[in-house]
């Protein structure tokens, strides 16, 4: 099974980078559900309670690991939280805006509005991360993702004003805050930033909570001894906690846009299921015909990624030998003892010229 991964996907390295980004597809679409579930069946609407219990509980579990040793991360302070400020007021106000959103709209049109990322975060790319204008063919198949997403929405019957405009700010949180932490990547581990986005986000959301007079609320509409309600309420954080570390897992380990898509095409299976659940969908023209479009450009997208990971695989076709001494730095192979290596031939040179010299000391 490895062997058929690493010649699909072209490495070991693109195999584990295909893991975590199918890992973080599946825990998303059971996050919609689950977030769903909570906010509608159980009527628990307090977003920024919820994203504080997340919060707190990813804190809690990643001390935990320091603490006995599983993880080497180093303490909080306010130095490395400024760092990772902006990547985490992001990851909040998506993380917010997105339940705001679902708690108003049907899984489907939740699922097609948060497909316009990647269109956001290629725009991003180019302009923030400097990568240069994408071909023509990846960026008419992320147009057609998008595109799909305003013909399905234009059919939505229910269509709610405030619910959609939560949404569409959502996707642009989402979108700089991917871009934001693949920028950053280079100075924290997946789990610093999950540690370190975890401890900025904690006093934002118990001020949010504060002002808009939710934690009183919360806490008294609070279901202790209705089991169906515990335990979904703890699938809800804990979900949400995997999916934050597996979030950003996947955008250091790929890129912003691969995560983006990735999310784009877990939608594709929250759009069919939700289109028969929670309400289900308005069945039209341009509801179908959106969604066709969108998975069409998906499919498309997929086939371009796997075409440039082949070239790229046949142009290191033949990679460095591993010996001791090499250091596997980002995509960088950095060789230790070239240092050593290069001395000798330094030397080498030299005796060879002293050989050729004649008794004054002049080259022959």
């Amino acid at each position: 099974m490895q062997e058929f991964l690493e010649k699909v996907c072209g490495s070991a390295a693109n195999v584990m980078g295909f893991l975590v980004a199918l890992m973080y597809g599946f825990t998303s679409v059971g996050m919609t559900f689950i977030n769903k579930l909570m906010l509608n069946t159980f009527n628990y609407d307090y977003q920024f309670f919820l994203m504080l219990s997340q919060m707190l509980f990813t804190a809690f579990a990643v001390e935990t690991l320091r603490l006995s040793g599983m993880a080497t991360i180093p303490n909080y302070d306010l130095s490395r939280g400024r760092k990772f400020f902006l990547p985490s007021v992001f990851y909040g106000l998506h993380s917010v805006l997105c339940l705001a959103a679902l708690t108003n709209m049907n899984i489907p049109m939740y699922s097609l509005m948060k497909r316009c990322t990647p269109f956001v975060t290629l725009l991003l790319g180019v302009f923030v991360l400097k990568k240069g204008a994408p071909g023509w063919k990846l960026a008419t198949s992320v147009g057609m993702i998008t595109g799909g997403c305003f013909v399905a929405g234009y059919g939505d019957l229910a269509f709610d004003p405030a619910a959609y405009a939560f949404g569409a700010v959502s996707v642009l949180a989402q979108a700089l805050y991917l871009t934001l932490v693949q920028k950053s990547g280079s100075d924290f581990t997946t789990t610093e930033t999950v540690h370190l986005n975890a401890y900025n986000n904690i006093p934002i959301m118990l001020t949010c909570s504060l002002l808009f007079g939710e934690l009183g609320p919360a806490l008294d509409a609070f279901k202790y001894k209705d089991v169906a309600f515990v335990i979904t309420f703890i699938t809800v954080i804990s979900l949400g906690c995997l999916l934050n570390f597996l979030l950003f897992l996947c955008t250091t380990m790929n890129s912003a846009l691969t995560t983006s898509i990735t999310a784009a095409l877990k939608s594709n299976i929250s759009t069919l299921v939700g289109m028969f659940t929670f309400g289900g969908i308005a069945i039209n023209v341009f509801t179908v015909g959106g969604i066709g479009i969108n998975m069409i450009g998906g499919t498309w997208y997929t086939f371009i990624k796997y075409q440039d990971s082949r070239k790229k695989s046949k142009g290191n076709s033949d990679p460095p030998k591993y010996t001791p001494g090499h250091e596997k730095i980002g995509n960088d192979v950095r060789d230790m003892g070239l240092v050593s290596e290069k001395a000798d031939l330094i030397n080498e040179l030299k005796d060879k010229t002293q050989n050729k010299a004649d008794g004054n000391g002049n080259v022959l």
